[in-house]
């Protein structure tokens, strides 16, 4: 099961596990509804057949089975873009780079602050 929640300036966007997971938006100030319908017309020369429902305050989008992929799909899927931005940098969108930038800091701190305190154990140990 996956849940996620992204606050933004306007709204925030959260992921729900339901029989699938499904993807709500929820709105914090006036004229996200209006945003969020014209971003799914414009998304439909790429995803044909999205659609925003409203829920109450909340828009939820209906992503037709057609897009959705199992989880060793999508890891297939982010495995080939990683591979593709490590043969060519270039081909990294500009608003990956801080993502990746975090992601990495986040990883190697763990790895720095779990081997320090597993170091500390085992001193401990021999003493």
């Amino acid at each position: 099961m996956y849940e996620a929640s992204f606050q933004g300036a306007l709204s925030r966007v959260e992921v729900r596990q339901e029989k699938l997971p499904e993807l709500y938006i929820v709105p914090d100030a006036v004229g996200v509804a209006e945003a969020v319908g014209q971003a799914v017309a414009d998304l439909q020369s790429r995803w044909p057949g999205l659609t925003g429902r409203r829920c109450g305050e909340e828009w939820k989008l209906e992503i037709p089975d057609r897009f959705r992929v199992g989880h060793e799909a999508h890891f297939a899927q982010v495995t080939n873009h990683f591979s593709r931005y490590v043969s060519d940098p270039e081909a990294m969108p500009a608003w990956e780079t801080p993502l990746m930038l975090a992601k990495y800091y986040v990883s190697t701190k763990g790895v720095e602050i779990s081997s320090r305190q597993a170091g500390s154990r085992a001193h401990k140990i021999e003493q």
